[in-house]
């Protein structure tokens, strides 16, 4: 699915790469700054800056991404969270927040499902965090539950969010 969206005529050329985990937080954190962004910008032909870096996921990836994004700004420059599933504590969250440099704040976009009963308060927690520090966001209450089914309903959405904050245009409107 994401090869077909990355060769369409609606976007300009991207890499997506979505590692399936069942590791450890702290481990895929690690791995991802540590051994996959330099092996990806070693292979491929990329703009190896913040900026023109994304990350993203769903359910407990979005922790993941959100967990690499807060501590690693450098490296990523936005972050989308699908499905949010965290398991940190907010005070743990809050640290990674305060510790972002004013120059490096990552832009950040949240969706959740309405039906998504027991991720919804960890995605409207975030949030409060977010807004606690004067952090801007983009915030969704769609409707849909904790669905595969309902992220692949958004990605042409995240890929229009990552692209227009990549100062990239969309070659055309993915929507009439």
């Amino acid at each position: 699915y994401l090869k077909t969206l990355s060769m369409s005529d609606n976007y300009v050329p991207f890499i997506a790469v979505t590692p399936k985990n069942g590791a450890e937080f702290d481990l895929v954190e690690s791995w991802m700054v540590e051994s996959l962004v330099p092996a990806i910008d070693q292979s491929y032909r990329t703009i190896p800056v913040s900026a023109y870096r994304g990350i993203g996921g769903l359910s407990r990836g979005a922790g993941i991404a959100m967990q690499v994004a807060l501590k690693h700004p450098e490296q990523f420059g936005q972050v989308h969270l699908s499905m949010l599933a965290h398991f940190r504590q907010t005070n743990e969250i809050e640290q990674w927040i305060q510790a972002l440099p004013p120059d490096q704040t990552p832009l950040i976009f949240i969706s959740i499902g309405e039906d998504d009963i027991t991720l919804l308060d960890q995605s409207a927690e975030l949030r409060t965090l977010l807004i606690a520090h004067q952090i801007p966001h983009q915030y969704e209450v769609m409707p849909g539950g904790h669905t595969l089914a309902f992220w692949r309903s958004q990605w042409e959405k995240y890929a229009d969010w990552h692209m227009r904050h990549f100062g990239l245009q969309m070659r055309s409107p993915p929507f009439d």
